[in-house]
């Protein structure tokens, strides 16, 4: 390009002066501003030290880190020993990544778990990174985005969403930069198992603070000592014991082999066992003997009673009584628990101690465990399991 006729560089402001450039034929055109050599290298002390000040103080906020160990790990997808890392170094899980383009724009912001998180990354590494630190589940990414985002987006495992969804119940209703929600980053990934997880968890409005959270232990605590699976409550029991029907409903639906796992420390006790003493609605008993059918012919908990013993015990209705009677019919002559009785039996010592149910409530459910039972009665002791 050459200079606009009566455009004379030297004539130009000591600053600086717009000057329209044009190609030879005249076809095109651009006005740009323009800067003397000598205005960069000026001899006044004032100027340069103003500009200094000015450099210094754009650098200053526009500083790259550097990634961590930890972040490293993430990177190379080295899942094993970044999990060690985010226990044995558990502060580096609270340091962001954070890097700047030529102009000073934040082009990546995020902390481990996002990384993780958009990696695809097993469970165990996501949840080791949210207890070393909780608060990341809440933090924002340079699109605005949490973990939660990330993990809708990609179609994570439900565990790594749910998990997500426990240290920060609030996520399921944030937005990022381009206003979506994390039910709108699932919808538009058609993850529609994650889908239905949100609009149940939506619907149901689980506050945080009857939600369940993970516990959270010291680092040093957590890296000493190696957890197994089979130790820690499967996410079914979880919600049966927050009586949240309809996820258990779903849960059964996606994950039906929990209900054959046996609660820890409870002595063989199952989670239809556990059902069967908070009156679930007819339909969850169901589906747990589906799940499951052998739970009802096993003898758990401390008391040592079948199902059908503990929802006597606690009040069911008549619908759930003929539930687990269809499902093991010579329940009816199993003896169990610490007087030794038979489901009927302990129906109407129940019955005794409530005075608010009704008689003809009494009368169904009794009448339903007295209808064609077997003549012998099998008795059942603490250390034994009905066969």
């Amino acid at each position: 390009v050459s200079l606009q006729e009566g455009s004379i560089v030297d004539q130009m402001d000591p600053i600086s002066e717009v000057v329209e450039l044009s190609s030879s034929d005249r076809s095109i055109k651009v006005r740009v501003h323009a800067l003397r050599a000598d205005s960069l290298c000026s001899d006044d002390d004032d100027t340069t030290e103003e500009h200094s000040e000015v450099e210094n103080e754009s650098t200053t906020k526009c500083q790259s880190t550097n990634p961590t160990e930890l972040m490293l790990l993430i990177e190379k997808e080295n899942w094993a020993e970044a999990t060690l890392r985010s226990e044995e170094v558990f502060d580096e899980a609270g340091s962001w990544h954070i890097r700047y383009d030529f102009h000073g724009e934040c082009w990546l912001k995020q902390l481990p778990v996002h990384a993780a998180v958009m990696r695809s990354a097993p469970f165990a590494i996501i949840i080791s990174l949210l207890q070393s630190y909780p608060i990341g589940a809440g933090m924002q990414d340079h699109m605005g985005r949490l973990p939660l985002h990330w993990a809708c987006d990609l179609g994570s495992e439900m565990e790594v969403i749910d998990a997500l969804v426990s240290f920060y119940p609030e996520a399921i209703t944030e937005r990022d930069f381009k206003e979506m929600t994390p039910l709108d980053c699932a919808q538009s990934g058609v993850h529609d198992a994650i889908v239905a997880y949100l609009r149940i968890r939506t619907d149901t409005r689980i506050s945080a603070d009857t939600h369940f959270t993970r516990e959270i232990q010291p680092p040093q605590e957590r890296h000493a000592k190696v957890v197994e699976d089979v130790e820690r409550p499967c996410d079914l029991l979880r919600f049966i014991e927050l009586e949240n029907w309809i996820k258990v409903m779903d849960r059964l639906e996606l994950y039906p082999d929990e209900a054959g796992q046996a609660i820890p420390s409870k002595s063989s006790m199952m989670p239809l066992h556990r059902a069967s003493q908070l009156r679930p609605p007819v339909e969850v008993i169901k589906a747990l003997i589906q799940a499951a059918p052998q739970a009802v012919k096993i003898v758990g908990g401390e008391e040592a009673m079948l199902p059908i013993h503990f929802a006597c015990a606690y009040g069911a209705s008549s619908d759930t009584i003929s539930a687990l009677l269809q499902a093991f019919p010579d329940s009816t002559t199993v003896k169990a628990g610490k007087f030794q009785e038979t489901p009927a039996q302990i129906a109407e010592r129940y019955f005794r101690s409530d005075e608010a149910i009704t008689f003809f409530e009494k009368e169904g459910v009794l009448k339903i465990l007295q209808q064609d039972s077997p003549k012998s009665v099998i008795q059942v002791s603490m250390d034994e399991s009905y066969h």
